[in-house]
């Protein structure tokens, strides 16, 4: 008899962002001998999704073709393939997904996990039907949730009022192989146009281009860098609906031909190797899974002190932690790590230990498994399995 989990992972999109490489993490790594795994996405795919991905390493893959959310299909079809296929655990992920996906476990009698990936800030900046449907769902629907940190489990106690006993802390994490085997530091390059030849130190955010992440901050701070340190060249990297505005913002500070935007990159061990700092002024987080890919590699990090990104490193230690909108703080953080190679040198060595201790992706995975067989035994599926790392879990 077949004694595997089966276990249905639910999104609302795949597009390349945090949320979304975490789902192909664990569809990609979780034990097939222990977890049948399929992923279910409520939309369509762009050029700038994970499609690829899921179909190189070969997950079972189901589209839902909704065009709007009020679609009624978008239920009925959960609904059809979760009886289909009768799942153990319905694992969510983003709000639509979130609401679809409880309402469905409800009504299939399917036990629901949803991960809350941001802070409660982010879901209460949508509309004002998609914030009541989403605490509704949550208080009214026998869900179990995941924060991401300890500070968002807090925050979703406090403002969801989402009981302890129903909320458990699992840090995100992601494969660490490709970063951990990037070089500390990184080789000095020349830049071409720059006749004195004066090395040249590159700045790399990684991240959507939106209000969240607060690019148009860090151009802002780029500016003040750059009439101090010239030779200094900024990486913006990702796809995004400010990307024309942020370009025009360098043009107008004067910036443009020393801020390079990459548009989307997927080669991004590649990317951090190339890079001296990584920075990530975001106005809010849950836990940035490019904070931790950058740790991995060794580079020391310029974050905002938002959502959980205090219990990435300790500050002067790992990185600097600055408050989030303060741009002259931004500013002299960077100018302290460019003019201190040593400095820069220590604190990508202690983030690349922190990484391998606390964000294994092995840990991660664990934990979700232990989290996945308690919550299925809670709804009467008996499992046995390997052990698994249960102290991972804080409930």
């Amino acid at each position: 008899m077949n004694n595997r989990l089966k276990l249905l992972h639910l999104t609302a999109s795949l597009h390349i962002g945090g949320a979304e490489r975490i789902i192909l993490s664990l569809a990609e790594k979780m034990d097939r001998t222990q977890f049948e795994t399929h992923v279910c996405v409520l939309g369509k795919f762009d050029d700038h999704s994970f499609l690829p991905e899921f179909q190189k390493v070969g997950v079972k893959l189901h589209v839902i073709p909704i065009k709007r959310f009020y679609s009624p299909r978008g239920l009925w079809e959960t609904m059809r393939y979760l009886r289909r296929h009768q799942f153990d655990i319905l694992h969510t992920h983003l709000t639509d997904a979130d609401i679809v996906g409880r309402v469905a476990g409800w009504l299939t009698n399917t036990s629901v996990i949803s991960t809350l990936h941001n802070t409660p800030f982010n879901y209460n900046n949508q509309r004002f039907d998609r914030r009541w449907l989403l605490r509704a769902t949550a208080r009214l629907f026998p869900s179990h949730f995941v924060g991401v940190s300890d500070q968002i489990s807090d925050l979703f106690m406090k403002e969801w009022r989402i009981p302890r006993e129903r909320i458990s802390t699992i840090h995100n994490a992601t494969p660490l192989e490709d970063f951990l085997s990037i070089p500390v530091g990184t080789a000095v390059s020349t830049n071409p146009d720059d006749k004195s030849g004066a090395p040249t130190l590159t700045i790399t955010n990684i991240g959507s281009l939106t209000p969240q992440k607060a690019q148009h901050l860090l151009l802002e701070a780029a500016q003040i860098v750059l009439q101090q340190r010239p030779n200094t060249r900024f990486f913006i990297t990702g796809v995004g609906p400010l990307e024309q505005q942020l370009k025009a913002q360098a043009q107008e500070l004067g910036i443009a031909d020393q801020v390079v935007f990459t548009g989307l990159v997927r080669d991004i061990p590649k990317l951090l190797g190339q890079t001296d700092i990584f920075i990530l002024p975001s106005l809010w987080e849950g836990l940035p899974i490019s904070v931790i890919e950058a740790m991995a590699a060794a580079r020391p990090i310029v974050v905002t002190d938002v959502g959980g990104n205090r219990e990435l490193f300790e500050s002067g230690v790992g990185g600097i932690i600055v408050p989030p909108g303060d741009v002259p703080a931004l500013a002299h953080a960077l100018l302290s790590l460019i003019d201190d190679k040593p400095l820069r040198l220590a604190m990508g060595q202690n983030a690349r230990q922190r990484a391998e201790a606390t964000f294994s992706f092995d840990r991660f995975a664990h934990a979700y498994a232990s989290l996945y067989q308690r919550v299925a035994a809670s709804n009467g599926r008996s499992f046995t399995a390997a052990a698994t790392a249960k102290e991972e879990v804080k409930i």
